[in-house]
């Protein structure tokens, strides 16, 4: 429901349902955001009421698109898109909306910006930096990588014998935190929550259980954290999880893709390698909040 007087409404589990099925007939444009709704119906599904809520400016979803959601549990994390290419609906229900209060959090001290199209990160750092007056502690650039959906279901290939694949539990997150270099406070939480929404992978030796390589998803549904240990790094092992992760995505519902900081040519190479394309810019960015 929307706050008394606030200009970002949020939507009905109806209404979500037909804003996925727009963002659903551009999934080969936007497959993270595909992605992500079916993530946002699958939390509603499972009874986590408060994983994720979806507001509209003015309700304006219906003609262009614009939603602004908010994850605000274990962190806040804020996913955005408009399919108007100005934006202006988006900036303005940031302007005036009330409902992000930008307070202390002890999981972040900040509130982030997740995947920001390259459309929309000139005014979305103007609106914040200039007009609101935060600071922004974290901007990088990624690309996002997607493989086509029937290359993913029809891959094939060979586990070598030293090693063996495996779902990723829960009690492997404080490893994957430990190694990961965009962590913070409460990922291991974020991430255990990621899990029961979608899947991870890991790679280990058998006659170790040491984890090798792993996969994990985000909040998109997407591959996230993917990293291979550093002393079994360049042996073909991150191939091994991406491709499992890749048949699982494909086999539930979600689009295989994946974001890779700009600049780690050795992601870039092996996924293109694997058949995947690079398809759009985008930005991480976290604003530092105003206690």
């Amino acid at each position: 429901m929307a706050e008394e007087g606030d200009v970002l409404i949020e939507l009905t589990d109806i209404q979500l349902k037909q804003l996925a099925a727009i963002y659903g007939k551009l999934r080969n444009q936007l497959p993270h955001l595909h992605s992500f709704f079916h993530i946002c119906l699958r939390s509603k599904a499972l009874g986590m009421l408060d994983f994720v809520h979806v507001y509209s400016p003015g309700g304006c979803w219906q003609e262009d698109g614009t939603f602004i959601a908010s994850m605000p549990i274990h962190s806040h994390d804020i996913v955005f898109h408009s399919l108007d290419p100005s934006g202006t609906n988006l900036i303005e229900g940031f302007r005036k909306t009330k409902k992000f209060k930008f307070l202390k959090d002890p999981a972040r001290d900040y509130t982030y910006l997740y995947g920001v199209h390259e459309m929309f990160c000139s005014k979305i750092l103007q609106l914040f930096t200039e007009d609101l007056q935060h600071e922004v502690s974290y901007n990088h650039a990624f690309h996002l990588y997607r493989l086509d959906m029937e290359k993913a279901l029809q891959s094939e290939f060979r586990v070598p014998d030293e090693v063996y694949i495996t779902a990723l539990e829960p009690q492997d997150l404080p490893a994957v935190v430990k190694a990961w270099p965009f962590s913070f406070p409460a990922a291991e939480q974020k991430l255990q929550d990621c899990l029961k929404l979608s899947a991870g992978f890991v790679v280990r030796f058998k006659s170790t259980d040491e984890m090798v390589s792993w996969v994990t998803s985000s909040c998109y549904g997407q591959m996230a954290a993917l990293q291979t240990a550093v002393q079994h790094q360049q042996k073909g092992y991150a191939q091994l999880v991406v491709r499992e992760f890749s048949r699982y995505l494909a086999n539930n519902g979600f689009d295989t893709c994946g974001t890779v900081v700009a600049g780690n040519v050795p992601c870039e190479r092996m996924l293109e390698g694997l058949g995947f394309e690079k398809l759009l810019k985008c930005r991480f960015i976290a604003i530092r909040n105003k206690y």
